[in-house]
């Protein structure tokens, strides 16, 4: 998993090469790689913060279940988020456009369902819900919407939604297997054009 900053010139990847499954930073053209995890344990989908000063990933570290951490170089404290909800293992996270909040993966009763949630855990939000897998979500440039993928129709085809969980739609219709929806500020993913 390759994780670039959209306005700051840097990745975050996962590597092996410490024989664990690690979060490494580096500068976009590759150099000045350093580990950013060091734990032991499975490591995985980093994702930056808007501001670049925080990652947010999933660990394995806490008796082998999935749950959210934060490494950071600004302000926020780094460690275990969302405590709170720790009966849930929480596959995934990313960041808002506004930093505030994110979008998460968790598994409430076998599904994977996709929230939103403050960083300190409030304002828990169920964004979508039913027996199929919904995962890879991914905020809009202007936070309004959530791209995301789902096998609700039988194979994982990309859906839109508003931010609240509503007007649910289906993006794709070619293929059998469609993932890992990504944004760009110059082209609207649900029309399919540039914008003008």
């Amino acid at each position: 998993t390759l994780s670039l900053h959209a306005a700051l010139p840097f990745c975050s990847f996962v590597s092996k090469r410490s024989g664990n499954s690690e979060i490494y930073v580096m500068d976009a053209d590759g150099s000045n790689q350093r580990a950013a995890t060091a734990n032991r344990s499975i490591n995985n989908f980093p994702s930056w913060s808007p501001r670049g000063d925080a990652i947010v990933y999933t660990s394995y570290r806490a008796q082998g279940r999935p749950m959210l951490y934060l490494s950071t170089r600004g302000r926020g404290k780094p460690g275990r988020i969302l405590g709170r909800l720790s009966g849930m293992p929480q596959y995934r996270a990313v960041f808002a456009p506004s930093g505030k909040e994110i979008a998460i993966v968790m598994s409430p009763q076998g599904s994977t369902e996709i929230y939103r949630v403050r960083l300190n855990g409030r304002s828990l939000q169920r964004l979508t819900e039913n027996r199929s897998i919904d995962i890879s979500p991914t905020w809009s440039p202007d936070g309004a919407r959530i791209a995301f993928s789902s096998d609700r129709s039988g194979t994982p085809q990309l859906y839109l939604m508003d931010a609240s969980g509503s007007n649910v739609r289906r993006l794709t219709f070619d293929g059998a297997y469609n993932t890992s929806p990504a944004w760009s500020p110059a082209w609207c993913l649900e029309e399919g054009s540039p914008r003008s």
